[in-house]
């Protein structure tokens, strides 16, 4: 092989060497943008615009975890947050996040937990304005006109888990989930309880597709003997 041969052989060896180094570090991005997205739950409710969730609503995750329940990261739910009659304050977990769409105009909040596989849902509450950034213990919907509704415990207010000594599950799974809304206000019932709210959020993303993002926090708890 002469000079010329031997310096296009090398030429060749290189290029593609280069090529697969580039196909290897595509790939190796494109499997990190999917475990990020996977790391968020999608909702039903909410449709292309969430697409784009993770770049323009951050949370500052606080007293939750991003990861879900059945994952080794998940945090672990504060004592305080738990109900009175199981030995907790029954505050409020906090939960403070940048929304930079400007198309968001209110908030939805869900509080709930699973118990012999029934949804209890511990709060809810909506209308928060889009000026609102936190929710913990120390907020008080009612000045900022926000709405609460009725909780699975007909109490219009956080009610931290407390299962009863009947239950035998080892652990629980709160969930936040946060809702960043098109409209201002929603027209709920006095009374509206999580049944009210979410029949509204599914009838008016089919019609209106007003859900912009939607985001699931979770934290694990461990089940108390009230």
């Amino acid at each position: 092989m002469d000079f010329l041969g031997f310096a296009f052989l090398l030429c060749y060896l290189f290029s593609v060497t280069f090529v697969f180094a580039k196909i290897d570090v595509i790939q190796s991005g494109g499997a990190e943008k999917v475990e990020n997205v996977e790391k968020v739950e999608k909702h039903s409710m909410c449709k292309h615009e969430c697409d784009h969730f993770i770049a323009s609503f951050f949370s500052d995750f606080l007293d939750y975890g991003k990861e879900n329940c059945s994952s080794s990261e998940a945090k672990l739910l504060d004592k305080d947050f738990y109900g009175e009659s199981c030995g907790g304050k029954n505050l409020l977990p906090s939960i403070e996040w940048i929304d930079n769409n400007n198309m968001t105009k209110s908030y939805i909040i869900t509080l709930s937990s699973v118990s012999s596989s029934n949804i209890v849902y511990h709060l809810i509450a909506w209308n928060i304005p889009s000026y609102i950034n936190t929710i913990n213990s120390f907020s008080i919907f009612d000045e900022t006109k926000s709405q609460v509704g009725l909780n699975t415990y007909n109490k219009k207010n956080y009610q931290g888990p407390c299962y009863t000594s009947i239950n035998t599950e080892h652990t629980g799974c709160l969930k936040l989930t946060l809702y960043a809304l098109k409209k201002e206000t929603i027209e709920l019932s006095e009374d509206a309880d999580s049944h009210e709210l979410v029949a509204y959020l599914r009838t008016m993303s089919r019609k209106e597709n007003i859900v912009i993002d939607a985001i699931s926090l979770y934290s694990i708890f461990i089940p108390q003997k009230s």
